[in-house]
């Protein structure tokens, strides 16, 4: 657990009890902002921690109750935001640690909006559009409480403490939106506050609570199927929590639900983010709130797997889930039945909407956006640019409204930046990106994190030991490969490196596995491979990539080759269309490196890309479990990464390498021609680490390679193999 400050309320008054002429509070905080969060606070928060937290330590010294611990500034990961203070001390019971969340408001004035959020001001500052404060603070303890377990449990509470407001103002305030019944106080009414909390907190020392907070830690996320039949249960406790702009989102749905209530007008919401923003779960929320509510609500899905999944594991009945969880290539959506049927139509992947379509009597001029729209007047549509498979898909934001506007639905647009999967590391997505080729930067080194593992294996073999030896009770773990492999006739396919292979994509169950749609989740899954079109929308503890023969290094640069991949055309004569093609490669592996939550294991077919990716990698040791099987592995592991460096360095320029014997000749070989020619007579998975021992092999046992017709592969072979014996 992490917070700029834990001070008791009676220390805080009297170390800074004129921070709010000198501003002292507030330059710590900055100070200390800096230092753990990495970013400088704004000029609204440090007057908001000079007037508000003295306002609020004061009450509590003047309640009896200045031994209570504020924890300040919270974090809240992965969100960006931390909450504000968060009380922490002894209970009624036998002293048993009490925690309340007090959110601060300076406001004093505020208008309700058409949104349904509110316009708020205050005396230092604003007007600025915001939640309802009472909105906001049980959002913020629902996450807490999901966050610390700690926290999950009755001796967890909230409020909002409004130190500005006046009595008029708090009546006008309860009178709105979720203000009734809530646990809000204003200047006038701190006695009531100090009823609220004398009611939780007894005398004695804070320590213990102080302690319990501090220790705390932060629990894993579960899997989005984990939760899925809880949206549908109206008994259940655990289920998606909102925070920020998910929260935003779905507020803007429910207002558009009621605006068009009784009209003909449609409205769409647009929730634009990357892999891991949530984007699912606030499809399902909605989903799940419609349904229990009695409305209708359409839930598309392009994915065939991702689709199965979602009705297996929603816990309704066959028929409610395939009433809910529709394909837009049904060919009955545009009967007559089927108009204005729901309420809301939530379109997740949208991304994937394509410009053709099969329906409504085969038209030209109508595509699958046409199709959606005919069924509701409330539409929301969750895209991510990056996540297109086909060259037929039209879903990106900017066309998507632009088509929307042509026919005269209104479209708002939601971004979601916060990421809630790879344990909330936006950095490591931001790592994917750059190394497929999304962004133009070059991806920095890839530092390990306590909660999040990035390993770059060697092997094939190594990202099932790797995937095996750290999935713990309970999690999930699942290899995915890029398009680079067949299936047969008779529906088996293999992933086959080397002398490895693993079954993949079954389009029917056998002993190894359940047939390719059921695999991301179904029990006995992890024994075959997946791929996107059977992994897109899941996630899992631990996920496992091999990326095939689509995606190389050509000089600095991660390169796609669509001749090499059996999903896209190669286009080989028209660059433009080139171009797309090798846009959707970069997007299928952008979606398959980001399905881990507590870690991923990436394997590159191609020897450059590989040894790239280990030198963006901080080294991870191999875990327990997961060593090496064979000597030719262990030798590569010996090797110090400085060795590595050397080798890939020199091949990359295409020079020759820093030591007598294998050289690259310009104009006689390709750039990469004679590495080729080294790695083809080495057993497979020795890579770069093991071409420099064979190169100094044969160096040593007198032989030159200048020339092709220099190579003697067998007498290589006997070398090496007679300097490794050495080992």
């Amino acid at each position: 657990m992490s917070a700029l400050l834990d001070i008791s309320a009676s220390e805080l008054r009297s170390r800074f009890g004129n921070t709010r002429a000198d501003g002292s509070l507030g330059d710590l905080l900055k100070a200390k902002c800096h230092e753990l969060y990495r970013k400088p606070p704004s000029e609204t928060e440090i007057t908001s921690w000079n007037q508000s937290l003295p306002a609020l330590a004061e009450a509590l010294d003047d309640f009896g109750l200045g031994h209570l611990v504020m924890f300040i500034e919270l974090d809240m990961p992965p969100w960006p935001e931390q909450a504000d203070v968060i009380l922490a001390g002894p209970g009624h019971d036998n002293g048993r640690p009490v925690f309340t969340l007090v959110e601060l408001k300076q406001w004093t004035d505020f208008e309700v909006l058409p949104s349904g959020r509110v316009m708020a001001g205050w005396k230092q500052g604003g007007p600025a559009s915001k939640q309802h404060p009472w909105g906001q603070v049980t959002g913020h303890a629902r996450y807490l409480a999901e966050l610390y377990a700690v926290l999950d449990h009755d001796s967890f509470s909230s409020a909002v403490f409004l130190h500005n407001a006046t009595d008029d103002f708090m009546q006008r305030l309860r009178n709105f939106g979720d203000g009734r019944n809530s646990t809000m106080f204003g200047a006038g009414e701190l006695a009531d506050f100090a009823e609220f909390l004398k009611g939780r907190y007894s005398d004695g020392s804070s320590a213990g609570a102080r302690r319990m907070l501090l220790n705390a830690r932060v629990r894993q996320s579960e899997a989005l199927l984990k939760r899925v039949a809880a949206e549908f249960d109206e008994t259940a406790d655990k289920r998606f929590v909102l925070i920020g702009e998910q929260q935003e989102a779905h507020e803007l749905v429910a207002q558009k639900v009621k605006e068009l209530e009784g009209s003909e007008r449609k409205a769409a919401v647009i929730v634009h983010g990357r892999a891991g923003t949530g984007k699912t779960a606030i499809a399902l929320k909605l989903a799940g709130e419609y349904f229990l509510q009695d409305e209708g609500v359409y839930y598309w899905t392009w994915h065939q797997a991702f689709r199965e999944a979602l009705k297996k594991n929603s816990g309704l009945s066959d028929g409610d889930a395939k009433q809910i969880f529709r394909s837009p290539r049904e060919k009955k959506i545009t009967n007559r039945n089927m108009r204005l049927s729901a309420t809301v139509s939530i379109c997740d992947e949208a991304h994937r909407l394509e410009e053709r379509t099969s329906l409504r009597s085969h038209s030209r001029e109508s595509d699958q956006i046409d199709d959606i729209l005919w069924t509701s007047r409330v539409h929301v549509f969750f895209v991510d640019d990056d996540q297109q498979m086909k060259t037929t898909e039209i879903g990106t934001v900017d066309r998507l409204r632009s088509e929307l506007e042509e026919r005269h639905v209104s479209v708002d647009v939601i971004e979601l930046e916060t990421q809630f999967r790879s344990a909330g590391t936006r950095e490591y997505i931001d790592w994917v990106r750059r190394m497929v080729g999304h962004e133009p930067k070059a991806p920095e080194l890839w530092r390990q994190r306590e909660d999040f593992k990035l390993w770059i294996a060697e092997r094939p073999q190594e990202v099932e030991r790797i995937l095996r030896a750290v999935a713990g009770r309970g999690d999930r773990y699942r290899m995915t490969a890029g398009l680079c492999w067949k299936s047969t006739d008779d529906g088996f396919g293999f992933v086959e490196i080397g002398d490895w292979r693993k079954q993949w994509n079954l389009e029917q169950a056998s002993g190894d596995g359940p047939k390719s749609i059921e695999w991301g989740w179904k029990e006995g899954g992890w024994k075959q491979i997946g791929c996107v079109h059977t992994a897109q929308g899941l996630d899992w503890e631990w996920a496992g990539v091999i990326i095939g023969r689509d995606l190389v290094l050509r000089d600095t640069l991660a390169t796609p080759l669509p001749e090499n991949n059996t999903n896209v055309p190669t286009y080989a004569n028209r660059p433009d269309d080139r171009r797309i093609s090798e846009k959707l490669i970069r997007n299928a592996y952008y979606v398959l490196m980001t399905r881990g939550m507590k870690g991923m294991v990436i394997y590159a077919e191609d020897n450059l890309l590989r040894a790239e990716l280990r030198g963006l990698v901080e080294p991870l040791p191999l875990p327990e479990g997961a060593e090496p099987e064979d000597k030719w592995e262990r030798l590569r592991r010996k090797l110090p990464q400085e060795t590595i460096d050397v080798v890939y360095e020199a091949q990359r320029a295409g020079s020759a390498l820093p030591h007598k014997g294998l050289d690259y000749v310009p104009g006689h070989h390709s750039e990469y021609a004679w590495r080729d020619q080294l790695i083809a007579v080495l057993p497979d998975g020795l890579g770069h680490e093991a071409a420099l021992e064979a190169e100094t092999a044969y160096a040593e046992a007198g032989w030159t390679a200048r020339r092709e017709s220099d190579w003697d592969p067998e007498s290589l072979r006997s070398a090496l193999l007679s300097r490794l014996a050495q080992d």
